[in-house]
């Protein structure tokens, strides 16, 4: 399905898989394997998606939808929207058990910005 959808982009902006690989600084090799099914991870989908300026979702096939969701129409979860993708609906979350969570989330992301992520 990326392949896909990748080679469909390429087509449409007059270039083919392979020079925006290089473009990107990416394998031909990486170029290979997404054409037998493979998908690229995080980053190198991220890559991808900026140099088309479309999302990520787009590039995977889940939605339809080309345009990257501009910063105007996006909105901001609330705890409660967050609590629930967090504890799949469940019943009984203490604000205590939220709060926890948030100080781990807080912990993670200055543990990884102070390169101390091993």
């Amino acid at each position: 399905m990326f392949f896909d959808v990748f080679s469909k982009l390429c087509e449409e902006s007059g270039t083919t898989p392979n020079a925006v690989a290089k473009k990107l600084n990416l394998s031909s090799g990486g170029v290979t394997e997404w054409k037998n099914g493979r998908t690229p991870r995080g980053e190198t989908l991220k890559k991808i998606a900026d140099y088309f300026n479309v999302s990520v979702d787009y590039l995977l096939g889940n939605t339809d939808i080309k345009e990257k969701p501009s910063e105007s129409t996006r909105t901001v979860p609330t705890d409660e929207d967050i609590m629930f993708a967090l504890f799949e609906g469940e019943q009984g979350v203490t604000d205590e058990m939220y709060e926890e969570v948030k100080r781990f989330a807080r912990y993670v992301k200055e543990t990884r910005k102070n390169g101390k992520d091993t």
